[in-house]
């Protein structure tokens, strides 16, 4: 029984571990037999999924678990890429469902969309949170295969911001991959092509949605995080216009709430009023509901300190 008992435990534990799930090797290195296993499935404390995966009935099912499952189920060298890698890099705008995995055989199964590979296409792959999973940049490029260009757009910001890419390290993967003909090149270089390494250099996706709006402005030339200095001390600006002393701030409920905040915000705008800036405040709803008006209002800014027409 004593024995039995720390089979049990060893095989929970993995479960627990992997998101619910355990392989049918698994559960016999922990010292289960083939017989031990069907009976269990028949019990009811393991639940079959995929072939030679199960589910431990007390674990109840989640996303991070499909993608566990579809682990075990694969091939050793099979890896995720395109959104599921995505989702596991953590970015924006990604999904794991439905899980999609690279495979160098023919195997499939239900609920498991699998990528089938050349036997000489070799990315880099690393376990991230003990899964195998392709680069960032593999990540990104497969992604133009599974979602909308403006999905593929958000990840790639995030990469950005996150700094776990740069434009110049993306143009060179794809200049070596370009050169073995694959597929959605093209379409990830004119997204390259549209940013300048600004996207590197904001500190939110709200940061970054509102860059967006304010490249689309032809005659700006928007910096982001400005600092600007002031006999009271520096400030940082979200984006500023530093020519014309226009600042843009992004507020968020997270960093602009509450009375400390509140003064904070009240004197700074203030010290550097005195030094001729105009500050404009946009919230996460201006930005993503009415970015137009957002758009109008800041190209209105700019117009007036350049005396332009309206």
């Amino acid at each position: 029984m004593e024995r039995l008992h720390e089979v049990e435990a060893r095989y929970g534990a993995l479960a627990v571990a992997q998101s619910g799930f355990v392989s049918r090797a698994q559960l016999l290195d922990s010292g289960l037999s083939e017989s031990a296993i069907d009976e269990r499935c028949k019990w009811g404390e393991l639940v079959p999924h995929y072939p030679g995966v199960f589910r431990l009935a007390i674990i109840p099912t989640s996303q991070l678990g499909d993608v566990w499952a579809a682990q075990l189920w694969a091939p050793d060298d099979a890896f995720f890429s395109h959104q599921t890698g995505a989702w596991i890099w953590g970015l924006d705008g990604a999904e794991p469902n439905p899980v999609e995995i690279c495979v160098y055989d023919g195997n499939r199964v239900n609920g498991i969309r699998s990528h089938r590979l050349m036997p000489t296409d070799r990315p880099a792959i690393s376990p991230k949170n003990g899964m195998l999973v392709a680069s960032i940049d593999r990540c990104l490029l497969d992604l133009g295969a599974s979602v909308p260009p403006w999905i593929q757009g958000r990840a790639l910001d995030d990469a950005l911001r996150k700094k776990l890419t740069t434009l110049p390290g993306l143009r060179n993967y794809l200049d070596t991959i370009a050169a073995r003909g694959r597929n959605g090149t093209v379409a990830m270089r004119k997204m390259l092509d549209v940013r300048d390494g600004r996207e590197g250099l904001v500190e939110s996706r709200m940061e970054t949605k509102m860059l967006r709006i304010l490249r689309s402005i032809k005659f700006s030339n928007v910096v982001p995080q400005h600092e600007v200095r002031t006999p009271q001390g520096a400030y940082r600006l979200d984006f500023a216009f530093p020519d014309l002393k226009i600042g843009i701030e992004c507020h968020s409920i997270r960093w602009h709430m509450g009375d400390e905040a509140f003064k904070k915000d009240v004197a700074r705008d203030r010290h550097l009023s005195l030094l001729g800036w105009v500050i404009l405040y946009f919230c996460w709803d201006d930005i993503v509901l009415a970015p137009e008006r957002v758009r109008f209002e800041t190209e209105t800014a700019l117009r007036n300190a350049l005396n332009l027409p309206a």
